[in-house]
């Protein structure tokens, strides 16, 4: 008994400890400036500080309110009507719910989730710090 109430003490602190890096490794992304590069060569441009997204791509710029949840998780929230083609129709997003769930040196991967006909869908992609992408 004593054995697995010590072990259970070891895997929350370890637990809890993971979890502080985690929310300290996310902090440092939550504002700055990153890049992914795209297919066509281009490059989509972000630029985030605590409550205003901007992202950029061949100078067309899209405004959002950006509402963190916690450390590694935030809300984009569109300044204007986005919609994404389904079949013949354009469906409303209100809003994109990212995760960080990978920060490395100088790039962040994220899952976001938005709502589409009452489904969640999932999209992961990797950003990474101004001037650090692979064209």
């Amino acid at each position: 008994m004593k054995a697995t109430t010590c072990i259970l003490f070891l895997l929350l602190i370890f637990s809890n400890t993971s979890f502080a890096q985690s929310a300290r490794a996310c902090k440092k992304v939550q504002t700055g400036e990153f890049e992914f590069p795209l297919s066509d060569g281009n490059l989509f441009m972000v630029s985030r500080n605590d409550t205003l997204q901007i992202e950029t791509v061949n100078g067309d710029s899209k405004y959002y309110d950006v509402k963190w949840l916690d450390e590694c998780t935030y809300k984009l929230i569109p300044r204007f009507v986005m919609t994404i083609p389904v079949g013949e129709e354009e469906i409303p997003i209100n809003e994109v719910v990212f995760e960080i769930i990978e920060v490395k040196a100088h790039s962040y991967s994220t899952m976001a989730r938005m709502k589409i006909l009452c489904k969640d869908h999932f999209v992961v992609s990797t950003l990474h710090e101004k001037g650090y992408s692979k064209k």
